[in-house]
């Protein structure tokens, strides 16, 4: 089951939509950057608000024993909304984030460093000096939560390999970054390729409320779940739609040619 919704993530209607075991998403830092439909330059307290507002939409549509998988940078700092004269304020959005998570009624499980891999940049602040040297926030992280109980309430069929589930649950996950997107904030199909097939079931029910060009949706058709996916921009959701279309049109002929062996798969 694939559904597709252009429309914003709080405005979304899940009626008909079978609960959420799994939401795997990237939502907006409040950065400036330029999306179609969307003010990536809030003031800190409202954009705070907002994030309160769509996890709140997320709990209310997951199943008890959800999970919730949310990449968000360690800190930001928000140049856009630097007062002349005054010192730019770094902000800590993990600590934040968790914050209101745990506000909203999420328990707090896990955080998984994503350590950029071929990350190249040279911003020093003060060169060999204490003066004002600068921290570069070369990783992102992968902060995790679940709705009431950690532990799934049914078993079904894994999908992750012995040495994949070895890696992955290691809290330090090394990931080259997206490039070659024409989205300005996407991130690799290895994310959530990693995040779908530790914490989910071949079937369940996988969600991205911030859709983007459609990563987590591929990801979720390619290793057999069903899925969610909310973008508000009409050309963002015109990219999404056709990538995933794509994904599924390739899996369905895949399994026509070569049936998927369940020798390699766990009953767990």
């Amino acid at each position: 089951m694939i559904t597709l919704l252009n429309t914003d993530i709080l405005k979304a209607d899940f009626t008909g939509v079978p609960p959420i075991n799994l939401v795997v998403t990237s939502p907006p830092y409040n950065c400036n950057i330029e999306y179609d439909e969307y003010n990536d330059a809030m003031t800190y307290e409202e954009y705070l608000k907002w994030c309160k507002l769509w996890l709140m939409k997320m709990y209310n549509a997951m199943t008890d024993d959800g999970r919730i998988c949310i990449n968000i940078p360690i800190s930001v700092t928000f140049d856009h909304l630097k007062i002349k004269g005054v010192e730019v304020i770094n902000y800590p959005i993990l600590a934040d984030y968790t914050h209101i998570a745990q506000e909203v009624g999420f328990k707090f499980y896990r955080v998984i460093i994503w350590e950029k891999m071929g990350s190249n940049k040279t911003c020093w602040g003060s060169w060999r000096s204490a003066s004002a040297p600068f921290v570069i926030d070369s990783n992102e992280c992968i902060l995790i939560f679940y709705k009431h109980q950690w532990k799934r309430k049914t078993k079904g069929i894994s999908t992750i390999s012995t040495k994949e589930f070895m890696t992955y649950v290691k809290n330090l996950w090394a990931m080259n970054p997206e490039t070659k997107s024409k989205h300005p904030a996407a991130f690799p199909l290895e994310l959530p390729n990693r995040c779908v097939k530790l914490f989910s079931y071949e079937g369940d029910m996988v969600c991205d409320p911030f859709l983007g060009s459609g990563t987590t949706g591929e990801s979720a058709v390619r290793l057999n779940r069903s899925f969610i996916g909310v973008e508000k921009s009409v050309n963002y959701f015109s990219m999404a739609k056709e990538r995933i279309d794509c994904a599924e049109l390739q899996t369905s002929l895949a399994n026509l040619i070569m049936p998927a062996d369940a020798s390699g798969t766990d009953q767990n």
